[in-house]
Parts: structure tokens; sequence; C-alpha cells
């Protein structure tokens, strides 16, 4: 059996890179203004993985804290699966430390770490309202994770979804 705790912390970064360029996402949550508590957007970034393999899971937890569940999928026929998912600061800090070994979701990786960090910074350094220029600078990098999250887009070599294409 493989026994992750005999492998350097730099070797586990690196198979955790690689879980999280198959089968991983990242993204974010938005939190709108409501008016009363919030007067501009709240963002949060968000690493998932989901997958039938719990080993996986559990390294990803042990290793980054987060949260693991098993859902069944409402069939017989499929197995169960596993998520594991890490928001905001844990996500921000295991992002900065798998960058240097993804290779598929890299520039999804360098984004949501520029948004953590410039959400971060201003909850713990200005603690105020927003400025207007830093929220057009953190809607403009989650408008860019997001069409780098879309399917069908880029692996096609085409501007055009495939859904508009009927395929």
């Amino acid at each position: 059996m493989w026994k992750p705790h005999t492998m350097k912390q730099t070797e586990i970064y690196s198979y955790l890179a690689g879980i999280i360029d198959g089968e991983g996402s990242i993204d974010y949550c938005v939190a709108k203004p409501d008016g009363v508590n919030r007067i501009t957007p709240s963002y949060r970034v968000r690493v998932k993985v989901s997958m039938c393999d719990k080993e996986a899971i559990t390294l990803l937890e042990e290793t980054f804290g987060g949260q693991a569940k098993l859902y069944d999928r409402g069939r017989v026929e499929w197995n169960p699966i596993w998520e594991w998912v890490i928001r905001s600061k844990s996500a921000y800090i295991a992002l900065k430390k798998m960058l240097p070994y993804l290779r598929v979701k890299r520039k999804r990786a360098e984004i949501a770490i520029e948004l953590a960090k410039r959400v971060l910074y201003h909850k713990k350094k200005i603690n105020k309202i927003t400025p207007v220029e830093e929220v057009k600078i953190r809607k403009e990098l989650a408008v860019h994770l997001k069409k780098l999250n879309r399917k069908g887009t880029e692996k096609m070599g085409s501007t055009q979804r495939s859904t508009d294409r009927g395929i």
C-alpha cells in the first residue's frame, strides 16, 4: 500500500497538484451586495475535488484541511463519490504550495491566488469600504477565472462554444 508519510512534502504537493489538474476545480463563490451588511460583492476562492478514491481525498484533507464528504450519486450502478472542498485563506495557501507543480490548471490557480490575496489583504489591512477600483479589479479577475473554467471553448480551438454549434 502507498504510504504518503514516507514522501517528502514537495512530493506530496506535486502528487496533489496532479489530482487537482485531473479531477479538481478552481473557482470562486460570490456573495452579492445586500445593501445592509454588504455594499460590495464578496469573493471567496474555492478548490474542489470530486472522485471515487477516498485515499486521495483523505490526503488532501490531511495536507490542507477543508472538508471531505461522501455523496451517494443516486444510482445503484454508480459508486458513491468523495468530495473535498477548501475555501478562502486555506485555498490561497494550498494553491500557493501546489502552484509550481500545476500544469493544466496553473493559470486558474494564478488568478485565484491573486483574487484571494486581494480579498485577504483588504480584510486584514483596510477593514473599511472596498474602494471602487479594487471592486473592479476583483470582478475582472473573477470574470477571467470564469472564462478559463468555461467548457468547450479553449480545448476545441474555437471562439464559439460547442453548445452554440449544436454539438
